[in-house]
């Protein structure tokens, strides 16, 4: 599932449903355009059909989780601090999380520097 090839930068989009709101379907269309040349993931349940948003874009990848997770947020903040996120996406140095739902849009002219970020927590950090 993962390729074993390190990536420096890739942007991470929950999602748990199968098509998105107006409101959510303008932010994805905006974070495909403005970081779409980056390698960009969907984090999903496993069981969510999926076709809705790779029939929109091709080119997204998929990791999924356990169902579990994306029942409330509560589980789902349980994901965003367990050590199963962050093991799916450790190919990945920095990761961007764009949450469709966050009423936020992508500027168009962000010019992400990367190194400035933090990279992803290491493993062991979160275990504390």
């Amino acid at each position: 599932m993962k390729d074993s090839t390190p990536i420096s930068v890739g942007v991470v989009i929950p999602v748990y449903k199968r098509t998105i709101t107006n409101h959510e379907s303008i932010a994805l269309q905006q974070c495909m355009q403005v970081l779409g040349h980056y390698p960009v993931w969907l984090a999903a349940p496993h069981r969510l059909d999926l076709s809705y948003y790779l029939n929109l874009y091709p080119n997204l990848q998929v990791r999924t989780f356990d169902d579990q997770f994306f029942t409330g947020i509560a589980a789902y903040n349980k994901l965003m601090l367990s050590n199963v996120f962050y093991e799916a996406f450790q190919d990945i140095e920095y990761m961007l999380i764009h949450q469709l739902d966050a009423g936020r849009l992508v500027p168009k002219r962000l010019r992400l520097h990367w190194r400035t970020l933090a990279p992803r927590p290491r493993l062991y950090e979160l275990a504390r």
